[in-house]
């Protein structure tokens, strides 16, 4: 199955996994390299918003998020701990080959035969703010990254649509790392997506991407006590 161009999906219990969402949450920690299961000394709670609404359902559907316009739309994660202090990092994990799959024009209907479009290209994190007790934390700041790093070249602005092979080394993208979240404290961090109108025309995604290509990421949180 594949998901049209508007869903994105986010599986909020913890240790869901949704094939060809955009982005699916998990809770893990990392121990020695090897990642597992969030448990023993962590207790956090946390809550999704889009545009300020509560998802309630894990599902936040982008019915405006379309090629031609530079639409934003602000994901908003709440976080509170009630234990030992920690340190959280949240992150983008890489995505796997069915993560992002393009949409490859066989027919040259919108360019050159046998380029690769991916939506993932156009979709920027435009901005990510975090604020831990009601006060701003500085942290590493993803603003600009698209999901999907292709070029610009000829463009003064955006990435081009289309690539002429395979983009097969796309890394996992830093969100928030290393914030102080101490012990009865909230956090409450906020990512900005846009999809940019890079001044051309995008409608290969709506038009042809969606019955083939899939754009999901895997939104995990790394804790470690302090």
């Amino acid at each position: 199955m594949f998901l049209t161009f508007v869903s994105l999906t986010v599986a909020l219990t913890a240790l869901s996994y949704v094939t060809f969402a955009w982005f699916q949450f998990n809770r893990r920690a990392e121990i020695g390299g090897t990642n597992v299961d969030v448990n023993g000394n962590f207790d956090v709670v946390y809550s999704l918003y889009e545009d300020n609404v509560l998802q309630s359902d894990g599902v936040v559907d982008f019915n405006d998020f379309y090629p031609g316009s530079v639409h934003a739309r602000k994901m908003k994660i709440s976080v509170t701990n009630f234990d030992d202090d920690v340190e959280m990092t949240w992150f983008f994990a890489a995505p796997t080959a069915l993560q992002e799959i393009a949409f490859v024009d066989t027919n040259g209907d919108y360019g050159a035969a046998g380029n690769y479009y991916y939506l993932g290209s156009q979709i920027q994190i435009a901005a990510v703010a975090v604020i831990v007790d009601a006060v701003p934390v500085a942290s590493t700041n993803a603003a600009g990254t698209y999901l999907v790093s292709t070029n610009s070249v000829g463009l003064s602005k955006g990435q081009v649509n289309a690539v002429t092979s395979a983009v097969t080394n796309t890394p996992r993208i830093d969100l928030v790392e290393n914030v102080l979240l101490p012990f009865g404290q909230t956090s409450t961090i906020e990512i900005t997506f846009t999809f940019v109108d890079n001044g051309t025309n995008q409608n290969v995604y709506k038009d042809a991407w969606p019955a083939v290509g899939v754009t999901s990421r895997l939104l995990s949180l790394y804790l470690k006590n302090v």
